[in-house]
């Protein structure tokens, strides 16, 4: 009988190999044994803290190999020994990179084996409880505290999801950017804008009708000018300042049949911009193809959030005269979907913030990379102080 008596447990989906390993490890004395015919109930009762674990490479569910990955990151001072129905020096190899303590093969030397084990398992046992080094204990309660601030600071930046459910920001809601309902947009000084007359090549500017349309790099287009008006070809000046492009089409319409029967005009703006900046994965000026545009589409157009957006301010600066006018937007909220969701008009900078926990993030792998490493440290050394 053993004095100190571990927590056994054993896993296999054989169970005739499950019964005689239990039979096995009795017959030493042991007690406190627990067994399973799969791994996924082996790791459900983790909590339960066993202090050694054979475990049988081949399972259905859950492999082996898995099992003892998920075994060594629950709590690493678990003894796992790893048992194969076959001699498999790469298996072996794997397993004791992985954490196992040992190697054991079902054979007729397995019972021999099991003892063996057990013994050395034992002995390492009773040497870690004895020669436990104060100023290792301070090192590892040291490094515990460390990895707990690590993983509070983590928990405390966590990613913010899309419309979720109400009462999840607390910050007060601010009334939408205005914008008229049957909005569109008027032409003003600067605007560049393409001319296509149905069957005139010779009138047209940057014609929607050619097999490739003009953009605004391509340098085909009517410039408005400071008074509001454009040169056309035939027509010379035309005021097309504060109409919208209905209107426009419709002025030059006009214009164009005195000499040309039922004209086909069409008038396109290439500068329709909207400037996205901030924490999005293509920020940029866009252009906008239609004149009810809204924040979503825009910010989707922008590629979406990047991991370290704040998308409960997102800001939107819109020139109003002389002035500027400022709104921020939470779009972590379904309740405020349809307030949050503005129309965006040309112009308007579209602006979202970083977490203010972007910097920890960023750095944050290399620390976990570190805290890894100095936890296997810590592991060996103690073996080795108490060996």
């Amino acid at each position: 009988m053993h004095p100190d008596q571990p927590k056994i447990f054993l896993v296999d989906d054989d169970l005739f190999c499950l019964k005689l390993m239990e039979q096995a490890i009795r017959s030493q004395g042991y007690h406190d044994i627990q067994t399973f015919d799969n791994g996924s109930d082996c790791l459900n009762s983790l909590t339960e803290e066993p202090d050694i674990i054979f475990l049988d490479q081949m399972m259905g569910s859950v492999s082996g190999m898995d099992a003892l990955k998920a075994i060594k990151r629950f709590n690493p001072d678990i003894f796992v020994v790893f048992v194969s129905g076959q001699q498999q020096v790469e298996v072996a190899v794997e397993s004791l990179k992985f954490g196992a303590f040992d190697y054991i093969v079902k054979n007729e030397t397995q019972r021999t084996k099991l003892n063996s084990v057990l013994e050395k398992i034992m002995l390492v046992r009773e040497r870690l409880n004895q020669r436990k080094p104060a100023r290792s204990n301070r090192f590892f309660s040291l490094f515990q505290f460390f990895s707990l601030l690590l993983t509070l600071s983590l928990l405390s930046s966590c990613t913010q999801n899309l419309f979720q459910a109400a009462g999840r920001s607390s910050r007060p809601t601010q009334p939408p950017l205005s914008a008229p309902l049957d909005y569109q947009y008027r032409l003003r000084p600067d605007d560049r804008l393409t001319l296509s007359v149905w069957d005139h090549d010779e009138l047209s500017v940057g014609s929607v009708y050619s097999a490739q349309p003009s953009t605004e790099l391509d340098g085909k287009y009517l410039l408005v000018d400071n008074n509001g008006e454009v040169t056309v070809p035939k027509l010379g000046k035309v005021s097309v300042g504060s109409l919208t492009v209905p209107e426009a089409e419709e002025t030059l319409k006009a214009r164009f049949g005195k000499s040309i029967v039922n004209p086909l005009v069409t008038v396109q703006v290439l500068n329709k911009e909207v400037t996205v900046l901030g924490e999005v994965n293509a920020p940029g000026k866009l252009v906008l193809d239609k004149d009810r545009t809204t924040l979503v589409q825009v910010l989707g157009r922008a590629g979406d959030f990047n991991n370290y957006a704040d998308k409960r301010y997102v800001k939107v600066l819109r020139q109003q005269g002389s002035k500027v006018e400022e709104n921020l937007f939470d779009l972590t909220r379904m309740d405020l979907y349809v307030q949050s969701n503005t129309l965006i008009l040309p112009g308007d900078v579209v602006y979202v913030p970083a977490k203010s926990s972007k910097e920890f993030e960023r750095k944050s792998g290399g620390i976990l990379a570190i805290a890894s490493g100095l936890s296997a440290i810590i592991v060996i050394t103690r073996l080795f102080l108490s060996i």
